[in-house]
């Protein structure tokens, strides 16, 4: 995977994005609308100061090709079958959406090309500004990459000091949501998990999945909710602490953690079996949005879901897992 600099705040970091982008210090000055590339041999010595309006499009075209890469090596994954995604639904079992996966990025990747073609044309009006130049959609017209989720109790407390309702923008799945909720929100240390049913009556809190609008104004972004997507019946308590009331049921060779994640309280550091790791997992690396989208958490979570489809695939999860703790450097070898 070839490396942008994620930060364009100094000459060297300048240079190196517009030979990333493929641009001539006259194409640059010309996408960057300044007269001529003077400007640009002069950002790029060496202790000069680089414009923040600069360095906002660059770091934003980082930010696009770095994404377009990450989408690449998931979608050539996916195509090949090497990759599988899916969900476990109590009923259905494992239900594979890999197909939907595959078109969902093939969205969010065309929409990333489309914005770098307006970030670096050269020629032409940019249009409206900042909403350009970041691809934020109209007010009427959402983004497909992430979602709006809002958690709300069917029957509010009402109790001063007790939430009813919670929101989260630009997250990915619903999965994601709830296991944001449960780190983050004071209530939740049972965990959440979604009913077999969706339309649970019975269930105390309901999610809604919502586009989010995003709009540009003056130099920043409000985003709001949008059109329900989908909805979800949430209960309290993780659906693998129902799978099996034995946690060594599915047991496997043992897994020794040499340190716990950034950010744990504390606990097992051995991971015994198919339940323990799916837990662990859950509390350690499905909130952490950055981590998550890490190839290897990517190949092992996957792993995890897909356990039970192939004779071979309980083996490969626990392997799958193991190669990602180790590229973390939490696992003792």
């Amino acid at each position: 995977m070839a490396d942008f600099p994620q930060l364009v705040r100094t000459p060297e970091a300048l240079k190196e994005a517009r030979k990333v982008l493929g641009l001539s210090a006259g194409g640059l000055a010309r996408m960057l609308r300044v007269e001529d590339d003077r400007a640009i041999r002069r950002w790029e010595t060496p202790g000069a100061t680089v414009p923040g309006p600069v360095t906002v499009v660059m770091e934003t075209a980082m930010s696009y090709l770095s994404k377009r890469q990450i989408i690449s090596q998931q979608l050539d994954m996916m195509r090949s079958g090497k990759m599988r995604t899916g969900f476990t639904d109590l009923q259905q079992g494992t239900v594979d959406d890999t197909a939907e996966s595959i078109a969902h990025l093939e969205a969010a990747d065309a929409d990333y090309e489309a914005a770098l073609r307006i970030l670096m044309q050269v020629d032409g009006n940019l249009g409206n500004g900042l909403e350009a130049l970041t691809l934020q959609p109209n007010a009427n017209e959402p983004a497909r990459e992430v979602h709006w989720y809002h958690l709300w109790r069917q029957t509010p407390k009402h109790v001063e000091g007790e939430k009813d309702d919670w929101s989260l923008p630009n997250e990915v799945s619903p999965e994601a949501a709830l296991a944001y909720f449960e780190r983050h929100e004071a209530g939740f240390s049972e965990g959440l998990s979604r009913c077999a049913d969706p339309h649970d009556l019975s269930a105390e809190f309901i999610l809604e999945q919502r586009e989010v609008l995003r709009t540009p104004r003056g130099n920043s972004v409000s985003l709001r909710a949008g059109r329900l997507v989908d909805s979800f019946a949430v209960r309290r308590g993780r659906a693998s602490s129902h799978a099996s009331s034995n946690e060594d049921a599915q047991p496997f060779k043992t897994i020794r953690l040499n340190r716990l994640a950034p950010g744990s309280n504390g606990g097992n550091r051995e991971l015994r079996s198919l339940q323990s790791a799916i837990a662990y997992v859950r509390e350690q690396v499905a909130a952490d949005s950055s981590r998550r989208s890490e190839l290897h958490w990517i190949v092992a979570i996957t792993a995890l879901i897909n356990s039970s489809r192939t004779a071979d695939g309980f083996g490969h999860a626990r392997d799958a897992l193991a190669e990602a703790l180790r590229s973390e450097g939490w696992m003792s070898d």
